[in-house]
């Protein structure tokens, strides 16, 4: 028979080996890892900066007015979508198969049939 060592015994001896290989680092190997320790910690205690949050400022200035103008041409000329964008969207959001939408009409046609008699 074959056995196959469990996963956490695998996991133990990786990480008894990289332990070990850790303790044989050179000083230089160490002192260097350190210093880029350091310059990682200090680069993450540093606030954004301004730029970022002008940027989203103006993002959301952005964004109040798309949204608004929308708004005000909707509520300018208020007519309804035609029926055929709403089948659209049904057909780009739906799960089922497109070969389902393809024989749409032949459904339609089942479903009326049948309620007719």
């Amino acid at each position: 028979m074959n056995q196959q060592p469990s996963e956490t015994d695998f996991l133990k001896t990786v990480r008894a080996t990289l332990d070990h290989s850790a303790t044989e680092l050179d000083e230089r190997t160490v002192t260097r890892l350190e210093v880029m320790r350091r310059k990682a910690l200090a680069q993450c205690r540093q606030p954004a900066p301004r730029r970022l949050a002008f940027a989203g400022g103006l993002l959301a200035t952005a964004t109040s007015v798309i949204l608004l103008v929308s708004v005000w041409v909707f509520h300018k000329n208020p007519e309804a979508p035609s029926p055929s964008y709403i089948e659209d969207i049904g057909l780009l959001s739906a799960r089922e198969d497109i070969d389902f939408f393809e024989e749409l009409d032949f459904y339609q046609w089942l479903a009326d049939e049948q309620q007719t008699g």
